[in-house]
């Protein structure tokens, strides 16, 4: 599956790894450059290249949720994070700075101003969300389920 993805998709691939270079600050701090390590990652066809599977069954995590120990941000192999729902129903807790279409500033980064705001997002059988998890604050929210539902 991830390999016919990323070849069916690879001229988006190759151009997003021709813009993350071209936006990159290596020469400044090439240590912590996250377009740069990216850039290498799609380069070597990393991107994608690692699985996991979730299978949430019994409770749910509302407590969890609600004290905020569910919140987090997940590690470097998941700067480009693809997610397919199979079975089951989540929904994805996000914080995230959303400014305006015609606001000029969605090329940059999100000044001091802009209040990260949480948006939900239903996850039902067969939807898919990308996304980079590891620069955003997200939660996923399970709820109870047996075993023909989970």
């Amino acid at each position: 599956f991830f390999d016919a993805f990323r070849f069916v998709n690879r001229d988006i691939f190759t151009h997003l790894k021709d813009e993350l270079l071209r936006v990159s600050a290596f020469s400044s701090n090439q240590e912590e450059d996250v377009c740069l390590l990216m850039a290498k990652w799609i380069d070597q066809g990393f991107h994608f290249g690692d699985l996991s599977i979730q299978i949430h069954y019994g409770r749910g995590n509302e407590e969890k949720l609600t004290s905020g120990m569910a919140w987090h941000q997940d590690a470097e192999n998941s700067l480009l994070h693809l997610a397919v729902t199979l079975r089951g129903h989540r929904v994805l807790h996000s914080m995230r700075t959303q400014p305006t279409v015609d606001d000029d500033r969605y090329r940059r980064p999100p000044s001091n101003r802009q209040q990260p705001t949480e948006v939900l997002e239903p996850q039902n059988p067969r939807d898919v969300y990308l996304s980079s998890s590891t620069l955003m604050q997200h939660a996923p929210q399970f709820m109870d389920t047996d075993f023909s539902t989970r």
